[in-house]
């Protein structure tokens, strides 16, 4: 079976894009009334809903007498949380602890809850811009504000951002990658998350 191209000869995608175009962005925040912070974040048929609860005060088993504690829960459209909820889980909770201030609220618990609306491609990237503008929407104090994106490598080194499923599935391996202002304070380096895909012949 002939491996599927990214981009075809007239250099366009299979729906029309252009490698370096983006799919149209939503975003919404303060969605969600019993949150402290909340936002929706939609490119086009991937959407995620994002809501940060706290500073809270953290439990004895959990507080930490020096910082903040994170906790981030990923539920799926429908169904149980699988490895990748878990993956992306572990993914956002190290993002988290470099980017939020933690020793600003000691003793204390945030807890950022990702809930998958629409999966269609680059969800780790829509997740991670979702709790972005839920932390700014909660007010919790960040070295930088951040955001994500995803692209795909094609068979024949071909690169294409923001992929949805179908593209995701017929590249050679994908890359997500996280660009914090470099401007604001003193923010991370940037870290990617890199998942490698196989096509059968």
């Amino acid at each position: 079976m002939p491996e599927q191209q990214l981009i075809g000869a007239d250099g366009h995608r299979a729906k029309g894009r252009l490698p370096n175009q983006m799919r149209p962005l939503l975003s919404e925040r303060s969605v969600l009334s019993r949150a402290d912070g909340s936002a929706k974040w939609v490119q086009d048929g991937s959407s995620v809903l994002a809501a940060v609860h706290g500073p809270h005060q953290a439990g004895q088993r959990k507080e930490d007498a020096e910082k903040a504690v994170v906790e981030v829960v990923v539920k799926p459209r429908s169904g149980l949380a699988g490895a990748q909820e878990h993956e992306y889980e572990a993914l956002l909770c190290q993002l988290l602890q470099r980017v939020i201030l933690l020793s600003h609220h000691p003793r204390t618990l945030i807890l950022v809850v990702v809930q998958v609306l629409q999966a269609d491609g680059s969800l780790l990237s829509v997740a991670i811009n979702a709790v972005c503008a839920a932390l700014a929407d909660a007010g919790i104090p960040m070295g930088s504000m951040f955001a994500g994106v995803s692209c795909a490598f094609g068979h024949n080194g071909t690169l294409i951002i923001d992929p949805d499923s179908s593209e995701e599935q017929a590249a050679s391996s994908t890359v997500t990658v996280v660009y914090p202002c470099r401007h604001i304070l003193d923010p991370p380096a940037p870290t990617a998350h890199t998942t490698s895909t196989t096509s059968s012949s």
